[in-house]
């Protein structure tokens, strides 16, 4: 059997053996647990990313949804003031005999009612106004 150098006594050979075997356990116990903590870390990670995307394509959702209704309000109020100034250009086309030429005389109304309701909106904003010829007489 081989001969130690620390020592000769069974003694001092089995303390330097625990030693020894206790150092390599709490390396071992240090690595597994440090790979653990890594291996946790990178875990979290990926699950706190996933759950902040979801709550930022549930943000854009609840954004586009509602910009899109509002627009839709928006819009539902231009096609109200078309209809009504189509209305109103209609009668008068179709009925110029109810408008005599002593009483009846084009205006702005309708162009500033269809203007009122695209400033309203925040669609257009007027730089300047120019008056029809026919209002001009």
């Amino acid at each position: 059997m081989g001969t130690w150098s620390f020592g000769k006594s069974i003694k001092t050979q089995l303390t330097i053996l625990l030693f020894v075997l206790t150092a390599v356990c709490i390396g071992v116990v240090g690595f597994v647990g440090v790979r653990g903590v890594i291996n946790t870390g990178s875990k979290a990670e990926n699950i706190t990313s996933a759950s902040a995307q979801d709550r930022a394509e549930q943000l854009l959702n609840q954004t586009t949804t509602a910009t899109a209704t509002k627009n839709g309000v928006i819009f539902n109020n231009i096609q109200l003031a078309t209809d009504n100034v189509t209305t109103y250009a209609e009668n008068i086309l179709n009925n110029p005999a109810k408008f005599t030429a002593n009483a009846w005389h084009f205006d702005d109304r309708g162009v500033n009612a269809a203007l009122d309701v695209l400033v309203r909106n925040g669609l257009v904003k007027p730089v300047a106004r120019m008056r029809p010829i026919a209002v001009l007489h």
